[in-house]
């Protein structure tokens, strides 16, 4: 199973900083319509949410949480049985502006690389 390809497209144009959003499970509720006792079913789409680290953050989980189930409701609005809940995030690693790394590729020096390191 897979998230939908138009929500991805939407979540990634409105939100620069979400790399990608891949399903990892999901969890069913049925539920019985009390005047003709027919089943109604409501899903749990728990994701994984990764991001880039071209673009702050705008906020915590609840957040991002908030913003997914905004956005499946407006482009998916007949679906309003469904609701995601971000079971795993994967941050990028914290970039230190003050390594010599950052200052060789500033000012062009060279391509800095692990194994090429130079004084």
């Amino acid at each position: 199973m897979k998230i939908p390809s138009e929500l991805l497209t939407v979540l990634k144009k409105t939100n620069p900083e979400i790399e990608n959003i891949t399903m990892i499970d999901y969890n069913e509720v049925v539920h019985y319509d009390p005047m003709n006792f027919d089943k109604e079913y409501k899903f749990l789409v728990n994701v994984e949410l990764e991001f880039n680290n071209t673009m702050p953050l705008k906020g915590n989980t609840d957040d991002y949480k908030e913003i997914i189930n905004t956005t499946f409701k407006m482009v998916f609005h007949n679906h309003d049985n469904i609701t995601f809940n971000i079971e795993k995030l994967k941050l990028p690693p914290a970039r230190n502006h003050h390594s010599q790394e950052e200052f060789f590729n500033l000012f062009g020096i060279y391509q800095y690389e692990a194994s090429d390191f130079r004084k």
